[in-house]
């Protein structure tokens, strides 16, 4: 009995996201705040690019900027950019060490199981890092950010059919104290969300030496 009425939970809950199509970070949303950190004539990584909106918005509005982007499957709507590469989720070994100005990282860590082994990449070839993550309440994720990273584990798994995907969502806190081990200057910029769906907060982690 229990066994059923698991599986029609997850049906439910399949139907109510395949119908109302929830963001996780509306594209312009976190391109207004990274627009003060990015500018012409620079080298930018979008690590973890996705379906590449953002990066064909960072295109649109800067002419002579050098837009980069991998991922470890192309999802890119516009596939005629020439600078993209598959990678495998950890490891940018054809990039010298800071060959990047800027380097994006949205909303990707919280599907990376071993990112300090991503973070050391990212550190060594940018010289500005821009981590945008949810985070947490502080001290301790409350009831809310529990359902928050279940309900992105049922995504993953059911949804986008990825029974090896991995989430875990940090705290400001855990992030500030790991950033800290890579970079002197870390600073930290509320996103605000004023989706009723979305209770825990956003945010964005500026690394820089």
């Amino acid at each position: 009995m229990l066994k059923k009425l698991f599986a029609w939970l997850i049906l439910l809950i399949q139907y109510f996201i395949s119908k109302i199509r929830l963001p996780t970070g509306p594209k312009n949303r976190v391109f207004n705040h990274i627009r003060n950190h990015i500018d012409n004539n620079q080298r930018v990584l979008n690590v973890g690019c996705g379906d590449g909106i953002l990066s064909e918005l960072i295109r649109l509005n800067y002419s002579d900027m050098y837009v980069y982007d991998a991922d470890v499957v192309d999802l890119r709507h516009n596939k005629k950019s020439s600078n993209f590469h598959l990678f495998d989720g950890y490891h940018l070994s054809q990039y010298d060490t800071g060959y990047f100005d800027v380097v994006l990282v949205i909303y990707v860590l919280h599907h990376v199981k071993h990112r300090n082994i991503l973070l050391d990449e990212i550190m060594r070839v940018g010289k500005t890092i821009l981590i945008v993550e949810d985070i947490l309440h502080e001290p301790k994720a409350t009831i809310l950010d529990h359902f928050f990273t279940f309900t992105h584990r049922l995504w993953a798994r059911f949804v986008c059919k990825d029974k090896e995907a991995y989430v875990e969502f940090w705290t400001k806190s855990k992030w500030s104290n790991t950033l800290y081990n890579y970079r002197a200057n870390i600073t930290y910029t509320n996103i605000p969300e004023k989706k009723w769906y979305h209770y825990v907060d956003h945010g964005m982690f500026v690394c820089s030496n």
